[in-house]
């Protein structure tokens, strides 16, 4: 498996972009994410895991709340009882619009065996 840090950063620096980051709230929502990936990631070190599992939980933490930039431009709102459930719309956007695609191909998930 080959996941790219710096392409995961850069691919989720230009979704945000495509939303108004002018707004404080989509601005908070990407300095959250930033954070907890950057969690994720001193989480997974200090567990020694892998490269490949390291970079796997940084990815998770980028991705874990992707929903919430289109949930708040729609609805104003980051409480899913009065929109959407975020979690739902993410996996949609990831997987069905195929999103997750522009951070990983299917060549990067391959093992380097």
């Amino acid at each position: 498996m080959n996941i790219d840090r710096e392409k995961i950063k850069k691919v989720f620096n230009d979704y945000v972009n495509e939303f108004d980051v002018e707004d404080e709230m989509i601005r908070l929502k990407k300095v959250h994410t930033i954070n907890v990936a950057s969690i994720c990631l001193d989480i997974a070190r200090s567990l020694n895991l892998e490269r490949d599992e390291v970079n796997l939980c940084y990815m998770i933490g980028m991705l874990h709340d992707i929903a919430r930039f289109r949930q708040y431009t729609i609805y104003k709102t980051f409480y899913d009882s009065k929109s959407v459930d975020h979690a739902k719309l993410g996996c949609e956007i990831l997987f069905e619009e195929g999103l997750i695609n522009r951070f990983v191909d299917e060549s990067d998930m391959k093992s380097e065996d």
